[in-house]
């Protein structure tokens, strides 16, 4: 279930920023199934798609849902952030990524560093 939206509404893959620490599902379910309830009761969780469209992630009893936001928001220059902070954080010494595009840095991150399940 993804909060009655479909796959095709959300550009994969889903990411999700945690006071500065990054991760990237390869799915929605994934994701689903990898956030806490109570981290999102909480509001621990900032969450994207590939393109910056800002999700939401709804608690439920068994497992999180995720959805656009409505109305929606696009924050690609905030995720490009998020990404270049993380990635100066675990590469030190590395700095390609700071003149790299939004859909280079998702498809790095995706690379090396997501989840499947």
């Amino acid at each position: 279930m993804n909060g009655g939206m479909t796959s095709a509404a959300i550009a994969l893959p889903i990411i999700v920023s945690e006071s500065g620490d990054v991760i990237v599902f390869a799915s929605i379910e994934a994701a689903e199934r990898g956030l806490e309830s109570i981290d999102v009761e909480n509001g621990i969780y900032d969450l994207y798609d590939a393109t910056g469209l800002r999700l939401e992630a709804l608690p439920g009893i068994n497992k999180v849902s995720i959805r656009r936001m409505s109305p929606e928001r696009y924050c690609a220059d905030e995720v490009r952030t998020i990404l270049c902070a993380y990635l100066r954080w675990v590469e030190p010494g590395e700095k390609w990524f700071l003149a790299a595009t939004l859909e280079e840095l998702v498809a790095y991150m995706y690379a090396h560093y997501r989840l499947d399940s």
